[in-house]
C-alpha cells in the first residue's frame, strides 16, 4: 500500500523505492488526440486532451499505461494567410491524469505543427496551409522535467 500527495510533485518520502517509479526528463510519450487542433479555429489557452497511444515501460514494467489522459494548451496561434502564408499551431502538455490522481507535467512536442509552404511561384495566389494536429494520428512529447509516478499492481 502507498500514500501520495498527488497536489505536489513527488510522493511522500516514507514511500519504499518499489512503490513509486520516475519518468526522468527526456521521457518521450506517444499520444493521440481525439479530434482534430487546427490554427483555423484554435485560440490561446484552449485546453484539449490527448490519450496515451503506447505504454511507457521501464524493465518490463508498465509504468504509464495505454489510454492515460494528458491535458494540453494552445500557447500561440498563427492563422494561415494570403501569399501561401502558413498558420502555426504551438502547444504544451501540462498534466498527466493517470491511477485516479492528476500529476504536473511539462512536455513539448518533438516535432513542430507547422505545415509546408507552397511552391514559391504559386504562392502569391494561394492561401497558406493551417497547422493541423491531425485525430487519431500519433505524435510525440518529450518530458522537460522529472514525474513521480506510483507502482500500481495489475
Amino acid at each position: 500500500i502507498y500514500q501520495c500527495d498527488w497536489s505536489s510533485d513527488v510522493c511522500s518520502s516514507d514511500l519504499q523505492s518499489d512503490t513509486v517509479f520516475r519518468l526522468p526528463a527526456g521521457t518521450h510519450v506517444k499520444l493521440r488526440v481525439d479530434v482534430d487542433l487546427s490554427s483555423k479555429v484554435a485560440s490561446v489557452n484552449d485546453t484539449f486532451l490527448a490519450r496515451v497511444s503506447e505504454p511507457v515501460k521501464v524493465e518490463n514494467t508498465v509504468i504509464l499505461p495505454e489510454g492515460s489522459l494528458v491535458e494540453g494548451r494552445v500557447t500561440d496561434v498563427s492563422r494561415a494567410g494570403g501569399f501561401g502564408r502558413s498558420g502555426s499551431l504551438s502547444i504544451v502538455f501540462e498534466k498527466l491524469n493517470v491511477f485516479g490522481g492528476s500529476r504536473p507535467i511539462d512536455g513539448t512536442l518533438t516535432g513542430s505543427i507547422v505545415p509546408a509552404r507552397p511552391f514559391f511561384l504559386l504562392a502569391a495566389f494561394l492561401k497558406g496551409r493551417e497547422a493541423r494536429l491531425k485525430r487519431d494520428e500519433d505524435f510525440e512529447i518529450e518530458l522537460k522535467r522529472d514525474v513521480t509516478l506510483p507502482v500500481i499492481a495489475y
